[in-house]
């Protein structure tokens, strides 16, 4: 008990040492706005600010979270800022946002997500896709460039008991996936990789999958990788 106390004592000490003298403040609200999605510390609010301006938070679109509005619209219309100017970073704060249709994503996306960010599939199809039905695309000139930074995406295969992957990628270069978890798929991949080159998967987690009932999909993947051929 004594050494689980002194334990306590100096993180407490070291916690007022970095509040107090090292960012010259003691003002509770003004450190945790400082505080990144991350865990990061800005070094002081300004910066924290200059950062966010770079990204359009899909709440600001109408984005709500709660897991009761559908929020597919909104997402998708801050994915497709990126088809028509080449680029788009996106924030996507803490909350369970409602999906009832596959996101596309196009090229030049950088999606950051909250750590308390679910995006929850409620429909039949694949949580994410670099690309429209209908696309063609080959070699690797596909929709790339693409980053995608925490968050969870849940298949819901409880309530969707229907086949699924998680994000499918084709024919396209420079994808990464940072701290993002990928949940609960239906006979499907977890990241379906088709022909496609230069990919990071760093610290990511992919747990919960479903087979069918007659165990003909026992090949799924969490990771999935083909070339292109």
């Amino acid at each position: 008990n004594s050494n689980t106390a002194l334990v306590k004592a100096k993180s407490l000490e070291n916690q007022l040492n970095n509040i107090v003298i090292e960012s010259g403040t003691s003002d509770a609200e003004l450190l945790q706005a400082r505080v990144g999605m991350f865990g990061n510390n800005a070094p002081n609010l300004k910066t924290r600010i200059d950062e966010l301006e770079h990204f359009i938070n899909v709440k600001s679109y109408g984005a709500v979270g709660d897991y009761v509005n559908d929020d597919t619209t909104a997402i998708q219309t801050v994915l497709d800022i990126a088809e028509g100017q080449g680029q788009v970073n996106v924030y996507i704060p803490p909350g369970t946002y409602k999906v009832t249709k596959k996101l596309i994503i196009h090229g030049n996306t950088y999606i950051r997500l909250s750590p308390n960010a679910i995006i929850k599939r409620s429909h039949r199809a694949s949580i994410l896709q670099n690309g429209r039905d209908g696309s063609s695309f080959s070699g690797y000139d596909g929709n790339g460039n693409i980053t995608i930074e925490g968050g969870v995406f849940d298949g819901n295969l409880i309530d969707y008991n229907y086949e699924c992957s998680g994000f499918s990628v084709s024919h396209a270069r420079n994808i990464v996936l940072r701290n993002v978890t990928i949940k609960d798929i239906y006979a499907g991949h977890a990241l379906d990789l088709a022909g496609v080159k230069d990919v990071l998967v760093d610290n990511c987690r992919f747990i919960g999958y479903r087979d069918r009932a007659d165990r003909s999909r026992n090949y799924a993947e969490a990771i999935q990788i083909d070339i292109a051929s």
